[in-house]
């Protein structure tokens, strides 16, 4: 039997209704083949009232799940949005060269990594560290400030509004494309960020706090760490993402956060 969806509870229920009226009717005429120890009106009204609460029962423990189960993933949905953008305001370092359309992308990208386990557990993993985010217009970069002893603290800079393309050479055999929107290079310097918190003794040991520039060991491991997190969000949603080996490529112009 077909369950009602949320959004046509009400017709399905009337749909039901009409069907147990008709039944009624039908019953009315072979409730006496089936038992004449009742008065011919009693056995009507006994059979039809039966099949209308059979009917009803089934109409009842059909529909709802299916509507609670809609309603409660959009809940947990929403819920998880809210939680990935209090975390984003949170870590946001605003300045007044912000861009106009800062807020509205803060809030699409919150609903992109609310959607994806993966990307709201790499979110979640940095939220209340020495972490900090700030607009920088065409930019993709992450800043660590360290001593030779201790990471004090991580800054991304980002661009909602640049996208990354890759060198095809860069690119494995088996990635669908080789570039990657806003949203997904945020989560590349993400991962570099909770490299640096999370793992400080190992990020000094491979990364010397006074230079400029990522050694390679450290940008093999975070490429690497990108190709396992992008598969597992590719497998989820079917969306296409570059699967790398090196960071050569460039930064374009993207309409959105989740553009490409």
């Amino acid at each position: 039997m077909d369950q009602c969806s949320g959004t046509s509870l009400q017709l399905c229920q009337r749909a039901w209704q009409a069907l147990a009226v008709c039944v009624r009717a039908v019953a009315c005429r072979i409730g006496p083949r089936q038992s004449r120890s009742y008065p011919p009106a009693l056995r009507c009204r006994f059979t039809g009232a039966l099949l209308v609460i059979v009917l009803g029962a089934s109409a009842l423990m059909s529909a709802p799940p299916s509507f609670a189960g809609k309603t409660e993933h959009a809940n947990s949905t929403g819920i998880a949005e809210q939680r990935a953008l209090l975390i984003l305001r949170a870590l946001w370092l605003p300045t007044r060269d912000d861009a106009k359309t800062l807020q509205q992308d803060l809030q699409v990208l919150a609903g992109y990594i609310a959607e994806r386990p993966q990307a709201l557990a790499l979110l979640e993993s940095v939220a209340g560290k020495a972490l900090k985010i700030r607009y920088r217009k065409g930019e993709f970069r992450t800043k660590v400030s360290a001593t030779n002893f201790r990471v004090h603290a991580a800054t991304i800079y980002f661009d909602p509004r640049s996208a990354a393309h890759f060198s095809q050479q860069g690119c494995l055999e088996n990635s669908a494309t080789c570039q990657a929107s806003p949203a997904d290079t945020f989560l590349h310097e993400l991962l570099h960020a909770s490299a640096a918190l999370l793992d400080s003794a190992d990020f000094l040991r491979t990364v010397t706090p006074a230079s400029a520039i990522y050694p390679h060991r450290h940008e093999s491991e975070i490429i690497a760490r990108e190709r396992q997190l992008f598969t597992a969000m590719t497998a989820a949603d079917s969306r296409p993402r570059p699967l790398r080996s090196s960071h050569a490529g460039k930064l374009v112009p993207a309409r959105c956060v989740t553009c490409i």
